[in-house]
């Protein structure tokens, strides 16, 4: 029987090695500047929307952030709501892929970048290697290939940002984060969260690294918890999720979300206990 692999849980989990990519491109198409979005302040004062809370502040930052654009620049981040839009998302970086939409946090002025973080805050929350923050450190890990490699495209001004649809209080809205090894897609109808696909957290190097001021291990509680998850497993079960070869084919991924396959193969987690 044919084994097909399939992407569920939106996470890669790279091993070591960087990626080499060639492209006809010109250079100067992509950005390389260090954002250090660590760094980057959060609004105060009328920028802020603390006056607000919930979907209510999420709709004043977009608007903030597109006021703060002028109309040139907000008609790029303002988009129609559409699914074939939404689907423009990728694992891979600039070099590999060039449909995503928006903007790059790289056309944004110090006053944007900040509302445009803001934003993703709130709609991500934060914790210690969730969220927001996790976020920061794979755009960080983008910043140490661009040290490490000197490849024109790694770099956190390469992450786009869009709003799929008005921000309001009635209707339906995306807002749409992502690059290199990061898909971040929440769904507003209505003032409720109604999806949070395309959903994807990646890193490469993997090993914990330094950059920008801080140690990044993004992927280290998924890590640990896929390694509880396995060793949790009877012999026979570990035995029935193993193939006996490897498979690089992803089927179910970026711009083929729904292509889940037919046949189906590996260990059923309805089979698994409530502890497992």
């Amino acid at each position: 029987m044919k084994k097909t692999v399939v992407l569920l849980a939106g996470v890669l989990l790279a091993a070591g090695g960087w990626y080499c990519w060639s492209s006809q491109i010109a250079l100067a198409q992509y950005k390389n500047t260090n954002i250090n979005i660590g760094a980057v302040a959060l609004p105060s004062g009328d920028q802020s929307c603390d006056n607000v809370a919930g979907h209510a502040r999420l709709v004043c930052l977009a608007d903030g952030l597109k006021a703060a654009l002028g109309p040139e620049l907000s008609a790029k981040v303002q988009l129609p709501y559409a699914v074939a839009d939404a689907k423009k998302w990728s694992n891979f970086p600039p070099m590999g892929y060039r449909e995503r939409i928006g903007l790059t946090l790289g056309d944004l002025s110090a006053e944007q970048l900040s509302l445009a973080k803001a934003l993703v805050v709130e709609a991500a929350g934060i914790a210690k290697h969730e969220g927001y923050d996790e976020m920061e450190q794979v755009l960080n890990a983008d910043d140490y290939l661009l040290t490490k490699t000197g490849e024109s495209g790694f770099s956190s001004s390469n992450y786009h940002i869009a709003l799929l649809g008005t921000p309001a209080a009635t209707g339906t809205w995306q807002l749409y984060f992502g690059g290199h090894h990061l898909a971040f897609g929440n769904t507003y109808t209505d003032g409720k969260l109604t999806g949070a696909t395309p959903s994807f957290r990646g890193v490469e190097p993997f090993t914990p690294f330094e950059q920008n001021g801080r140690t990044n291990a993004p992927m280290i509680q998924e890590q640990a918890a896929f390694a509880a998850m396995l060793n949790g497993l009877s012999a026979d079960e570990q035995a029935r999720a193993k193939f006996a070869q490897s498979y690089t084919n992803i089927v179910v991924g970026p711009q083929q979300d729904e292509a889940f396959p037919q046949v189906r193969d590996g260990l059923r987690v309805g089979e698994l206990s409530a502890e497992k």
